[in-house]
């Protein structure tokens, strides 16, 4: 029910992340045990990041921003963005939303389908 990216050199431990997505889904879903539409982001606005936050503030949405090495979707999310992903495109290609797809940054991967998830309300 669920699709991660990894970068090549990433470090992954596969039940730690079970365990973290089986707590987190089921306090978000009924009784078929399926999770909405999520997508994980570091939450920049506590402990050991928020003196960092300054560094990150273009990159970040809500406090948080979803970098590269480790990305994890709900299948919920991915077949949202893969429905609505033109919508994403369509505002970069023709510069809408500056707010959001204003930066350089926004054609990163990583950061774009952060930007995206966010943009197509998914939490």
């Amino acid at each position: 029910d669920w699709v991660v990216k990894l970068d090549a050199d990433a470090v992954f431990f596969p039940d730690q992340l079970r365990h973290v997505l089986r707590r987190h889904c089921c306090s978000h879903c009924g009784r078929r045990k399926r999770c909405r539409a999520v997508h994980f982001r570091q939450n920049y606005t506590h402990g050991r990041f928020a003196n960092q936050r300054r560094n990150y503030a273009p990159l970040l949405f809500d406090g948080a921003a979803m970098f590269g090495p480790l990305e994890v979707f709900s299948r919920a999310a991915v077949n949202k963005f893969s429905k609505f992903f033109s919508i994403c495109k369509y505002e970069v290609a023709n510069r809408k939303n500056p707010e959001l797809w204003g930066d350089h940054w926004s054609l990163h991967e990583d950061i774009f389908v952060d930007r995206c998830m966010f943009r197509l309300g998914v939490a």
